[in-house]
């Protein structure tokens, strides 16, 4: 597995996991629609990548994604049919 994280140094997210469920907006946040985080958190899970917030209020968020092995997988076995097709 492999694993990236970003962090952020804003006034951080008061509930991190449900800024993930549709239509939630945290109260400070007075535009959008609450569902790109819902978007989102659907591609990962049909990519097979997990990811975890942690926030701090005042402090900033951290994103960390863990990408899972079936993609790994993939990912190699796309490299390695694209190298037999360049190298015929």
């Amino acid at each position: 597995m492999s694993e990236l994280s970003s962090k952020d140094y804003g006034q951080g997210i008061k509930n991190p996991q449900k800024i993930l469920e549709r239509y939630y907006r945290e109260d400070s946040y007075k535009s959008g629609f609450g569902i790109g985080m819902c978007i989102v958190k659907s591609i990962m899970d049909e990519a097979d990548i997990e990811l975890q917030i942690d926030s701090v209020l005042g402090e900033g968020s951290r994103f960390s994604y863990t990408f899972g092995k079936s993609m790994i997988i993939k990912k190699t076995n796309q490299e390695s049919e694209s190298y037999s097709q360049s190298s015929e």
